[in-house]
């Protein structure tokens, strides 16, 4: 009986993680003078840990975020439009839980500042400390699997504060996931 619970356990385990081998977050990335630096990240969470985010920059597949990674983008000054999307799986399909809900925003970026961008999946309940942190976001909600039912599944997507991204990103690695154009 143990051997049969330790082989569920540990299919359960390997099922619901996705690899992160790059190097943690350190906020001293060398700055351009002519660029806007943009960190995008995703916290570690247990809730939709397995799906992988595409994020696009002005309509364009740039980077992948998976549960508790980052990628930085050095950008010119402008205004952008950014949409985060659920990677579908190997076999074209959507999480049950967000289907191809599209999350997105438009920020004007400035030469020399930083920003930092989070896409944070969520139940109501567990998300307001994002929700006060936010400078810009789309957020989705509710969203349900099961036509006609309210649940209270949403993600966030957007902008937030300097400090409170810079306490948050430093909790993750780089993202070593890559774009794959055909799924998208």
């Amino acid at each position: 009986m143990r051997i049969i619970l330790l082989l569920m356990i540990s299919m359960v385990v390997g099922c619901t993680s996705i690899p992160r081998s790059g190097s943690i977050f350190s906020a001293e990335v060398d700055a351009i003078e002519d660029k806007a630096i943009v960190h995008f990240y995703r916290p570690s969470t247990f809730f939709m840990s397995v799906v992988e985010v595409n994020v696009f920059i002005n309509e364009k597949p740039e980077l992948v975020l998976s549960s508790g990674t980052y990628s930085t983008k050095y950008l010119d000054p402008g205004k952008y439009h950014f949409k985060a999307k659920e990677k579908p799986n190997r076999y074209g399909r959507y999480s049950a839980v967000l289907g191809d809900s599209i999350y997105e925003f438009e920020y004007e970026l400035e030469a020399g500042k930083t920003y930092y961008a989070v896409w944070y999946p969520s139940v109501a309940v567990l998300s307001g400390k994002y929700e006060e942190n936010f400078i810009i976001s789309n957020l989705k909600n509710p969203y349900s699997p099961i036509e006609g039912v309210l649940t209270d599944i949403q993600a966030e997507f957007g902008v937030v504060s300097s400090e409170f991204g810079v306490s948050e990103i430093s909790k993750t690695n780089q993202s070593n996931s890559v774009v794959d154009l055909e799924r998208i």
